[in-house]
């Protein structure tokens, strides 16, 4: 397997909010984590996007991940990709009703959702909480063989949930 890749926006969300900070690569399920060193988080910049930001990424696998996605389109069949995606935004919706698919989910005491995404090319899952002032998302891509990317997101959002003011 590839080295890992790792992206998250200059500064962090209220309260000294760090994307980057908030899960590591430690926290995740051994089988989640790269087999080579591990790169340091990525700061992807300004994405444009007003509902997320401040986000980071951590990544490893033979697919180059950017804020945008896969770099050079989808992966080609039979490559392995883990991406992790830990982000913040004001205004994103943790209400499961409002989003097909999604259950509602407790992390440490905060009520969110948690929601797989249905992809041929990149299976994965998302996960939103409020905290910080806003909303905490958990985004998980991956087609290692075997690898739960809704398990995975819940442990990233009970790491995170933890470490919250």
């Amino acid at each position: 397997m590839a080295g890992g890749t790792a992206t998250s926006t200059a500064g962090g969300g209220p309260g000294g909010f760090d994307p980057c900070t908030v899960v590591g690569w430690d926290d995740l399920p051994p089988a989640a984590r790269p087999t080579t060193t591990p790169a340091a988080p990525q700061r992807p910049g300004d994405t444009g996007d007003a509902e997320v930001q401040t986000m980071c990424i951590l990544s490893h696998g033979d697919v180059k991940i950017d804020a945008k996605g896969p770099v050079g389109g989808p992966p080609p069949p039979g490559a392995r990709l883990f991406t992790l995606v830990v982000g913040w935004g004001p205004h994103l919706n943790t209400d499961p009703t409002k989003r097909a698919g999604a259950q509602g989910r407790t992390w440490n005491g905060r009520a969110g959702l948690i929601d797989p995404v249905a992809s041929a090319t990149l299976p994965g899952c998302v996960g939103l909480v409020p905290a910080a002032g806003g909303v905490v998302g958990v985004t998980v891509i991956s087609t290692l063989p075997g690898l739960d990317a809704c398990a995975v997101t819940d442990t990233a959002l009970t790491v995170a949930t933890s470490r919250l003011p």
